[in-house]
């Protein structure tokens, strides 16, 4: 597992707050980080810890954190080409620039030309350590428009066009491939008592501890305006409102605080507490007993009086009327239905009706009383008690149907329906509403509350009303609610002096209640300073539960965490493999002009390799030059490259800037060495660098860029003449013959001055060939170095070989120095030229056949 692997697993952990992760996933994205990303960091953590509102896409920024490009590896990636570059400095937009897929690609081109463009846009694109540079338009133009560009990649024979624009989302392929540059450098070191290589994945940890120094620094600050500032007016002492004064925190609620306000009702019963509290503390048992007894007997006739009223006039009385009108009215009808059977088709009105019922019921206790044991009423044969007739047949059955009609129990039920009416009518009607006896209470009322005798003559009215509804010609049971709160009120009063009296029965009694009646009073009070302050409580409870979040915020700031893990991924064999590799690179790029020894130590919550002089008190810093601290840096990126095992390619921007030309040679070889295992980009202006690069690698491809007057990078079609090898000079030679020999049937002069430019670059062609092939290298112009081994190809050089040399040679002196015309000869045309050309080639492969075999042996 590697480093980044390991710290994102630990940071993806339950127990690790949010901002950690968003800062990792950051210094993923950016590397080092700025204080403009620090208070971003902030602001999230602030979220996070309800401090501020959260953002829509909050959930996704502390969300787990995956180690794009610098994880286990799935997929090497290579880079194809760069095309469709937009709004990116002077750079041209139908470039394309293609890369090879394997060995070594170089990017050469002289300071200006665009070559530093596309390297800022491969730093934004891909993974570069420390902050990547800006990306902007042409400012001379003042083109507006974001910077882009089309980067292909490909992987196991898959290729994928990826748009990279400024500010827009990371592709993973991309960060998969790694730049170096000057930048990097001073990422990857630390100069301090000791020069100190940092791999470069623990600066994760080092932005963590960064982003919660800072953190820690905005919390102290932001608390610092949120001390506590209420002062509340002076309590009693024991009482609960004063007790919560005092204990105001982020935990209080609200309830709590509005459970502790007074309410309207204990504002205005407050002066009344004061007065009876006066009038306790002056006054004797005795006299107050007497007061109290008057009081309460001056109110109980009035409230009886209220109390007589709704018990006869009140909901429920009303409510049981109506129901016993309803009973007697349904089964009268029902007793009329039954009645209309028995007394139909009768030559005498009103039979059956209350007079005749009366009647009937009269003979019929006549009958019983005169002749007792007869039965009633007369059968059939008998003589009528009321006109001495006999019964006949059908008088019988009309007597016998009236007797059954009024023994039916509907008939009964009816009677007895009506009587129990009118009774509760007489109950209404005897409810006495005559107010006068009261009205010296009702004065009394009136003087201290007019409201309150308001609503009592309100009261009295509705009973008066409703008396005169019910008892009307059709009874009107229909009402509106009543308002019995002065009767609770009187009721209430009645019972508080009597409780007054029992309060002062004695002077021991007395004094409990004057305590009493103080504390009541010393509570209202204070609850109202409550009410009064709520707001400015309730804002102070904000501020409490602000301090609690920050510090619950504060306390994920602390960095122990991190120095634990800092310790453990120190302590794990990557990091002992960094630190060999690390010594191993040194020694490959030459660095032994002093012992330096390697070293892990901690450094505020960091781990570092520390770099020092064995044996020697000096420090480093002030011996090492600017290259050997470059050389420095350059072997922890190689090292960091060995450990992670990655094959994705690798791109050096400049990589030899400030290195001398022993550092510069043995950087290539390292380089040419790489390009073995992955593809190897290099930009660069320096051409020795360039020239080592070729006769190092296996396998290289050079690009040359070049610009005109408005736009930069713009590829030549044929490399720099000062990189060319032999063969690839030949074939320019070659390739400008076409012209040439234009210029001869057109403008003699202007073919002259062409042809001498060729003859200048043929001579310098045929140094390159000594060089090369002939001496095969052992001494060359940009190495300082003596290759002794290739002396062997010196042994089969012949005669022939400086002759054809030294006169090849000589031809182009005279030719480029124009000699020939002052002797008088005659300038070589352009036949001359192209069999000197063709003689060259000749010769060149030739001595490449004799000396390749030579090699071969």
């Amino acid at each position: 597992m590697t480093i980044v692997e390991q710290i994102t697993e630990w940071v993806n952990q339950p127990d690790k707050a949010g901002w950690w992760r968003f800062t990792v996933r950051k210094a993923l994205e950016l590397g080092e980080l700025s204080q403009p990303d620090y208070e971003e960091i902030y602001q999230i953590a602030k979220m996070e810890f309800g401090l501020t509102a959260k953002v829509h896409d909050f959930d996704s920024l502390v969300s787990l954190v995956a180690p794009a490009g610098f994880g286990v590896e799935e997929e090497a990636y290579n880079l194809t080409s760069i095309s469709q570059v937009s709004h990116v400095s002077s750079l041209s937009s139908d470039q394309r620039i293609q890369f090879s897929p394997t060995g070594i690609t170089v990017v050469y081109g002289d300071n200006g030309v665009g070559k530093s463009s596309y390297a800022k846009i491969l730093k934004n694109a891909c993974l570069t350590r420390g902050d990547a540079p800006e990306v902007i338009p042409n400012i001379f133009t003042g083109a507006n428009g974001t910077p882009s560009a089309v980067i292909e990649v490909e992987s196991n024979g898959t290729s994928q066009l990826l748009t990279w624009q400024k500010g827009g989302d990371n592709h993973a392929p991309l960060k998969s491939i790694r730049v170096f540059d000057s930048y990097s450098s001073a990422h990857y070191l630390s100069k301090s008592d000791s020069i100190d290589y940092r791999p470069a994945a623990l600066a994760l940890l080092d932005e963590v501890v960064n982003a919660a120094s800072y953190i820690s620094a905005k919390c102290t600050s932001d608390v610092a305006g949120l001390r506590q500032s209420l002062v509340l007016p002076q309590m009693h002492s024991d009482t609960a409102a004063s007790e919560l004064a005092t204990t105001i925190n982020s935990i209080t609620t609200i309830a709590q605080v509005e459970a502790h306000c007074a309410t309207d009702d204990e504002a205005e019963a407050l002066p009344t507490l004061q007065l009876e509290h006066r009038e306790l503390t002056t006054n004797t048992p005795k006299v107050l007993r007497q007061r109290y007894q008057s009081k309460r007997k001056s109110l109980e006739p009035f409230r009886d009086f209220l109390l007589e009223l709704n018990n006869r006039l009140g909901d429920r009385a009303l409510k049981d009327c109506e129901m016993l009108y309803q009973k007697s009215v349904t089964t009268r009808e029902a007793s009329n239905r039954l009645g209309e059977e028995a007394f139909s088709r009768l030559p005498i009105d009103k039979i059956g009706s209350h007079e005749w019922q009366v009647m009937w019921k009269a003979v019929e206790t006549f009958v019983s009383e005169a002749n007792p044991g007869k039965g009633f009423p007369p059968a059939e044969g008998e003589i009528c008690p009321t006109c001495l007739q006999t019964i006949g047949e059908e008088s019988s059955a009309r007597l016998d149907s009236f007797h059954q009609y009024l023994k039916n129990e509907i008939h009964k039920e009816a009677s007895a329906a009506n009587k129990a009416f009118k009774d509760a009518l007489t109950v209404i009607n005897s409810a006495n509403t005559d107010t006068q006896p009261y009205i010296p209470v009702l004065e009394l009322v009136g003087g201290f509350n007019a409201d309150l005798r308001e609503k009592l003559g309100s009261l009295i009215s509705a009973f008066i009303a409703r008396k005169d509804a019910a008892l009307g010609k059709t009874p009107d049971f229909s009402r509106s609610s009543l308002d019995l709160g002065p009767l609770e009120w009187l009721d209430a009063q009645i019972k508080s002096l009597s409780e007054k009296e029992a309060g002062v029965k004695d002077d021991e009694a007395q004094a409990k209640t004057i305590a009493d009646k103080l504390k009541v009073i010393q509570e209202t009070e204070d609850r109202l300073k409550i009410r009064e302050y709520k707001q400015a409580i309730l804002d102070e409870i904000e501020k409490a539960k602000l301090r609690d979040k920050y510090s619950k915020l504060s306390g994920t700031t602390t960095s122990s965490a991190v120095t634990r893990k800092n310790t453990e991924i120190s302590a794990s064999s990557s990091i002992a493999q960094i630190h060999d590799y690390f010594i191993e690179e040194l020694r490959i790029l030459g660095f032994k002009h002093y012992a330096v020894e390697a070293a892990t130590r901690g450094s505020r919550g960091k781990q570092m390799l520390s770099l020092k002089l064995s044996g020697n008190g000096s420090k480093l810093p002030d011996i090492a030059s600017e290259g050997e601290q470059k050389c420095i840096s350059l072997a922890g990126f190689l090292a960091e490259l060995r450990v992670d095992d990655r094959k994705s390619a690798v791109i050096f921007d400049d990589p030899v800037n400030s290195l001398a030309q022993k550092w510069r040679l043995k950087f290539a070889e390292r380089i040419s060495e790489e390009a073995k295992h992955r593809q190897v980009i290099v930009l660069t202006h320096d051409l020795p660098f360039l020239m080592m690069l070729q006769e190092t690698a296996e396998e290289i491809n050079v690009l040359a860029l070049t610009r005109n007057s408005t736009t930069t990078g713009l590829l030549l079609d044929r490399l720099p003449w000062d990189s060319m090898k032999t063969a690839a000079r030949i074939n320019d030679l070659k390739g400008r013959l076409p012209e040439l020999r234009k210029l001869f049937d057109e403008n003699e002069e202007a073919f002259q001055v062409q042809a001498r430019s060729t003859y200048i670059d043929m001579r310098k062609a045929w140094e390159r060939l000594i060089e090369e092939w002939l001496i095969k290298g052992i001494v060359e112009r940009f190495g300082r170095g003596v290759k002794p081994t290739n002396v062997r190809y010196l042994v089969d050089t012949q005669e022939s070989d400086v002759a054809t040399i030294n006169d090849a040679m000589n031809k182009c002196s005279r030719c480029c120095h124009d000699t020939a015309s002052e002797l008088g000869a005659t300038y070589p045309d352009v036949d001359e030229l192209e069999q000197d050309i063709n003689d060259f080639e000749a010769y060149f492969k030739e001595l490449r056949t004799r000396r390749n075999a030579r090699n071969s042996s």
